[in-house]
Parts: C-alpha cells; structure tokens; sequence
C-alpha cells in the first residue's frame, strides 16, 4: 500500500489574518520548485488555495521561498520582470495601485544547517516539519515619500518623473540587473497624487519604484497647482545625484506656494514610518 509522503506546511484555515497584507494581490509559495497560489476573496479574508503546499517528510531538507504579489517563479537564473503601476495615486498607503507595486520576497526565518561543512549554511533550506514555517519578507522595491507643505495654493496632481516601472531579477536570490550609470531611469512617470478639485490641505503621498539612478537637475517631481486662466506645474529637479535602493524610502518635504517649491530630503529604512500610516510589516506563516 502507497504512504503518504507529504504534509502541508500550513493550516487549512488560511494564512493568518493578516489581510491588510495580503489583500488585494495574490501571493506564490514555492516549495521544491513548485508554485502554489494563494488568494484573498474580499478584504478581511484569510488566504485559500485549492491545493496547501506540500513537502516531503522522507528527511530530505527542502527549499522554500515565496513572493507578493504573486509572480511566476522558476528555480533557474531565467530572468523574470516585475513592473510597478503608472498610477499609484493616493493620500494614504492602502490603495491597490501600490499595494501590487510591491514586490516582497519572503525566506524560511531560519536557514537549514545540514551536516556537510562544504555546504552547511550555504543555501536556505528548512527541516521537513509538519509545523507552519515562519516566513519573513523584506521589500524589493524603493519607496518615494512626497509630504507637502502648502501655501496659498490648490494642488491637483503630484506625479513622479523620468523613472523606469519595470526591472528584471532572477527569482532565485532576487537580484536584480546591473545599474552602472545615473540617469538609467530616464523616461517613464509614476502618479501619485491625483484629484481634479484639488486641495489646500497639507497631505502625504506614496509610491514605489525599482532600484535606479537619476542624474543631478533631472526633472523629478511635478506639482500641478491650480491657476487662472489656466493651471501651472511646478517642477522639482533633483539637487543631487539620486541612487535609490531597494528597503528604503527616500522622503522629499515639499513647502508648495504659488511660485516657489522649498524642498529638504532625507533617507530612513522602510518601516521608519509616521504614526497613522498604514504600511505593513509583518510574519507570517505558510
């Protein structure tokens, strides 16, 4: 009679509760090689898939990574690409736009040492357990912070500019193509503010991007304000060469009135975030 050799690595019953995280967008755990998707219905739902991943129990160690928002994974150096919306529009973190730009890679918490000092620690693998394996996931993308300041004037739009949405990785230790230049993200824009009343509010908002370069007093963020007869953009170029990498957010404090943009920078890891910002980070189980 054939045995089972496989036991789920996580609960019937979904992957925690947290849905903040995990909703919109589906996730991918591979396990071995072999891609299963996992889906929230609706907001407030835990995660379901038609078939819990499975690992052999045989005693053999295996490798299990996983990726949000799901992507086709292959264990080979075959290039995948991942692209961040165009419209990431907002005032705060939640919106779908930038939830599915946010490509995280998730590991086992603990590597596998096995019993071969030539490999011992060297790839990351888990111990075959019948137990949820803990996964944390760290953010591939940069994160682009614009908080404005205004003055006397109705903004409509902030958008950023001369960025490239899309870069390729190999899935197996997500690194991603060279970039050896500045100015290497010339070309495409992100939206991240958008209202067509405008207002006079002082606000935040948030989108993510690729890894890249952008040379000195290249055109970088847009602010189109409202005027008679006809609306103004304000342009901020960038003060200094930007090199903008992966985990971290790069904050741009913009002091907006009717003819002049004050701007002052910094740069802080990702989770250093201002109270009231809904951005997660979390562990969570297989």
């Amino acid at each position: 009679m054939a045995t089972d050799t496989c036991e789920s690595t996580r609960a019937n019953d979904g992957v925690n509760n947290n849905s903040t995280f995990i909703y919109p967008s589906n996730f991918t755990i591979a396990v071995d090689g072999e891609n299963y998707v996992y889906t929230a219905l609706s907001a407030n739902t835990n995660m379901t898939s038609a078939s819990p991943a499975h690992f052999p129990i045989n005693g053999n160690s295996v490798r299990i990574q996983a990726f949000y928002p799901s992507i086709s994974m292959q264990y080979s150096n075959t290039p995948q690409t991942f692209t961040v919306e165009q419209d990431q529009s907002q005032t705060s973190i939640g919106t779908t736009g930038y939830r599915v730009s946010d490509l995280m890679y998730g590991l086992p918490r603990e590597d596998f040492v096995d019993n071969d000092p030539l490999t011992s620690g060297a790839t990351r693998k888990v111990n075959p357990t019948i137990n949820a394996i803990p996964l944390v996931f760290e953010h591939k993308m940069v994160k682009i912070r614009v908080d404005i300041t205004l003055s006397g004037v109705n903004v409509k739009r902030i958008t950023m500019k001369n960025v490239k949405r899309s870069i390729d990785f190999n899935p197996v230790d997500t690194t991603f193509s060279n970039l050896a230049t500045a100015a290497d993200g010339l070309g495409d824009e992100v939206i991240m503010y958008d209202n067509a009343l405008g207002t006079t509010t002082n606000f935040s908002c948030t989108a993510l991007i690729p890894k890249q370069n952008l040379a000195i007093n290249t055109a970088f963020i847009d602010i189109l304000i409202e005027d008679y007869p006809s609306d103004k953009t304000l342009t901020y170029k960038l003060h200094e060469n930007a090199y903008f990498r992966p985990g971290y957010q790069y904050i741009y404090n913009l002091a907006v009135s009717m003819d002049v943009v004050s701007v002052s920078c910094s740069i802080a890891i990702w989770n250093d975030t201002p109270d009231g910002w809904t951005d997660i980070s979390d562990t969570i189980k297989l």
